[in-house]
């Protein structure tokens, strides 16, 4: 078990027993952001420990930018579930002691939605740093949890709380803007994410708030926000991106109906009245040509999962086959697809195209077109016997 140590001069107090751990007065609970173990808490244990202050530290293990960020509560609630555990079993275990709270980036939102969600949980003084809390997060409703007011460490160049507010929902840029609230008491600083997570930060503006309720102030004067902060502040990623989003759609349901069959994916019954549109509109009488799909590429669409779509590449070529005669085949296995030669050749059809691709259950497809060299009989349907 680890140790406190009491104010200068006295002997190591072991907390390994329920009556020493009943004559401590004073526990910081302390909670990490993500993507991070806490290790600094270490360096603070110590700090505190020279003044009689016990520091517990809570975790949540690592939690990663994915779920950090997933915009939804689900993962959030259970890191907050699994904190509020711990505080429980801690704050049992020194029935006489009074608690504070140290908590860093989303360990803010964690202890704040903590207290928020149940009233049991009391402490003394609460400090954030990096918080990625929105500005008007009701903690008015925690002044009769805490003792006001709660302090803000804010970093003039910190610029992840605004990145958090901006990409996802649920977290605001608390931590780069300030609250600005009453019983808050925001201080800025130059510098960082991490500025804070030191002994001699901690020696110089922790110690005396977590004594006696002192704010020192600090000795320099902050920064404006950084440009990247400001302009997040303004320009939201996550809605920006929902609007390009939005407007791209749009866009291309508006251009749809205008866009010509032939340079459009389309499913098998599509693509066959499209073939038979297509041979007419791509003619050039002039040149005694006319446009013939040489090619066509075959895909699954909706991301490979659904059903084959096809679109053709169209080439020039002279007009030796007939207008109206055309039979195409799509969805053919290679045996069939060879048979089917073998019968248009027969019937003085001509191969025109021919494109295989693997389906989603690793099937070959075939399709192909093939056209009846010369004249076709008029009124005669078209197809190879």
């Amino acid at each position: 078990m680890q140790s406190t140590n009491d104010p200068v001069g006295k002997k190591p107090l072991s907390i390994s027993s329920a009556e020493d751990r009943a004559r401590i007065s004073r526990v910081v609970f302390a909670v990490h952001g993500i993507r991070d173990f806490g290790e600094w808490r270490e360096e603070l244990r110590r700090e505190l420990g020279k003044q009689g202050i016990e520091l517990v530290k809570v975790t949540y293990g690592y939690f990663d930018l994915l779920r950090f960020l997933f915009p939804f509560a689900l993962f959030r609630r259970a890191v907050i579930a699994k904190v509020a555990r711990q505080v429980r079993s801690a704050q049992r275990a020194f029935p006489n002691a009074r608690f504070s709270y140290i908590a860093h980036s989303f360990g803010t939102y964690v202890v704040a939605n903590m207290l928020l969600d149940d009233p049991w949980f009391q402490a003394d003084r609460i400090i954030f740093c990096g918080s990625v809390l929105k500005y008007d997060c009701p903690l008015s409703q925690l002044r009769s949890s805490y003792e006001p007011p709660l302090l803000n460490e804010v970093g003039s160049s910190d610029l992840w709380p605004s990145v958090a507010a901006s990409v996802t929902w649920g977290y605001g840029a608390a931590g780069s803007l300030g609250f600005n609230q009453p019983n808050v008491y925001d201080r800025w600083h130059k510098g960082g994410h991490g500025l804070f997570l030191t002994a001699a930060f901690a020696r110089r503006f922790w110690l005396p708030f977590l004594l006696d309720g002192t704010v020192v102030e600090s000795d320099n004067t902050p920064d404006r926000p950084s440009f990247l902060v400001r302009l997040l502040r303004i320009v939201s990623i996550k809605y920006s991106l929902a609007a390009v989003i939005t407007v791209v759609m749009a866009y291309l349901q508006w251009q749809q109906p205008f866009t010509p069959c032939y340079e459009k994916w389309l499913n098998k019954d599509q693509f066959d009245q499209c073939f038979q549109e297509a041979t007419e509109e791509l003619a050039n009488v002039n040149l005694g040509q006319r446009k013939y799909p040489a090619t066509v590429q075959g895909q699954l669409s909706y991301l490979g999962l659904g059903s084959p779509e096809y679109k053709a590449h169209w080439v020039a070529q002279p007009t030796r086959f007939s207008d109206f005669c055309w039979d195409m085949r799509t969805a053919l296995s290679r045996p069939d697809f060879n048979a089917w030669n073998r019968r248009a050749a027969q019937a003085d059809f001509d191969l025109i195209y021919m494109q295989s691709f693997v389906d989603q259950d690793r099937i070959e497809q075939v399709q192909a077109s093939w056209a009846f060299v010369g004249e076709w009989p008029k009124g005669k349907e078209c197809k190879i016997e």
